[in-house]
């Protein structure tokens, strides 16, 4: 065995993903470029001798380098910024000055092989969080888009925000499928909630991304600067506060959860200014009401409605604590974050499922005076794949639903045919 090339700690050389040509004589790999720098680029390396060769730089990140058959191109991946899609580009290893090919803008995963005939392999890893928008309808919602996140709310009629694998907030224009990407490195909470004129959003940091403040933090992402802005810690004097939240129309306060006892329940509500972060005002919870598992705010930003674990729905006042039951207990129970007001503020619709480890479910609703609940129109048979209920939100007509699930993880394969005739 030989040692060919031999990679500093900080150039990432772990993620190298070295491939070689198929006359096994250059190793094409990945590497850092400059100490402090995320951003990747490209090297080509003689197997015989360990010199470089020079190859041409490609701004931005580039990784995944493919050969193909004849050795004179690399395929690979490459994101110009962190907040940027990955296109798919070809360079010419024979000419240092030639420009690269973008193939195709934003490729979902990353290539592996391109065969004798020009088809390029590309795989990804499937974290299960999946996104969806439907059109609710009692005889078979219909869905108009997908997408790839979690944790859903509405930004506009035809804009939605919602977060990727723990490391950034997506904005997706409905439709055109555009997408920006406002990265952090801590984003693990609930939904965001989402300013009235769709210009921010408030989101809870946890410890690990706020500095290690115990409980972490509630911050305001602003959507047209990307800046995350600290606004408050989640737990206040010693009292421990949820990460659950619920933001009143004027956007003046945010409701969270005051968690008490062992095993931990709400024992209160407290309403919090956003401005300051102080509890203004609290509604202590009867006992008579089982732990809360989700809370809304009505249209009106007068009444809230709580989604307990065994799965009924109670209202009460923002400044009485007297709860008043309007749903039944369901099977499977309530469970985070799936519960809602209508936009027009006449029904609280939920999630209900057979059982707590069920992917099958159907959202309910029920007229905010009580009584019996029915199918709202949407459920898991109509996804093309099934999967726990994360949440849902409604559009700002309230004639679609947005929504995301947790599915079963897996590895996705795809192929492009006829790559090499591209350049």
């Amino acid at each position: 065995m030989q040692t060919i090339k031999t990679l500093e700690p900080w150039r990432d050389g772990g993620f190298a993903l070295p491939r070689l040509s198929r006359d096994g004589r250059w190793i094409a790999y990945s590497t850092v470029e400059r100490r402090g720098s995320s951003e990747r680029g490209l090297h080509v390396v003689d197997s015989q001798s360990g010199a470089e060769r020079p190859i041409q730089h490609v701004p931005g990140s580039s990784a995944s380098p493919v050969w193909t058959p004849d050795g004179s191109h690399l395929v690979f991946v490459n994101q110009q910024s962190a907040s940027a899609a990955m296109d798919l580009m070809a360079v010419n290893v024979n000419a240092p000055t030639a420009p690269p090919v973008r193939l195709q803008t934003a490729l979902g995963g990353f290539p592996f092989t391109i065969t004798n005939t020009g088809t390029l392999d590309w795989m990804e890893f499937d974290w299960g969080w999946k996104g969806c928008v439907l059109q609710p309808s009692h005889s078979g919602g219909q869905v108009v888009e997908q997408f790839s996140g979690h944790g859903v709310a509405w930004l506009s009629q035809d804009r939605l925000t919602f977060g990727r694998d723990g490391g950034a907030i997506i904005v997706r224009e409905l439709g055109l499928g555009t997408e920006r990407a406002y990265p952090h490195d801590a984003l693990s909470g609930p939904a965001p909630r989402v300013l009235r004129d769709g210009s921010a959003a408030l989101l809870h940091i946890p410890a690990y991304g706020d500095g290690g403040h115990p409980g972490g933090g509630f911050y305001r992402l602003e959507f047209a600067t990307g800046a995350f802005k600290r606004l408050f810690s989640k737990d206040n004097g010693g009292r421990t506060r949820s990460s659950l939240s619920a933001l009143s129309p004027d956007n003046q306060t945010l409701y969270l959860g005051v968690v008490t006892g062992s095993p931990a329940r709400w024992s209160a509500i407290t309403a919090v200014a956003v401005d300051s972060g102080l509890d203004d005002r609290s509604i202590s919870l009867p006992e008579s009401v089982p732990p809360v598992q989700g809370i809304a705010v009505s249209p009106d930003g007068r009444t809230l409605a709580l989604h307990s674990t065994d799965g009924r729905i109670f209202t009460c006042a923002v400044g009485d604590a007297d709860a008043r039951q309007v749903a039944e207990p369901s099977a499977g129970g309530g469970w985070s974050d799936v519960v809602q007001w209508s936009r027009d503020g006449q029904y609280i619709v939920y999630g209900t499922r057979p059982d707590p480890t069920s992917t099958s479910w159907r959202l309910m609703r029920v007229k905010v005076s009580g009584g019996v609940a029915e199918p709202y129109g949407v459920d898991s048979s109509q996804l093309p794949r099934s999967g726990g209920l994360i949440n849902f939100a409604f559009s700002p007509d309230g004639e679609r639903v947005a929504l995301t699930i947790r599915a079963q993880r897996r590895f996705d394969v795809g192929a492009i045919r006829s790559v090499v005739s591209r350049f």
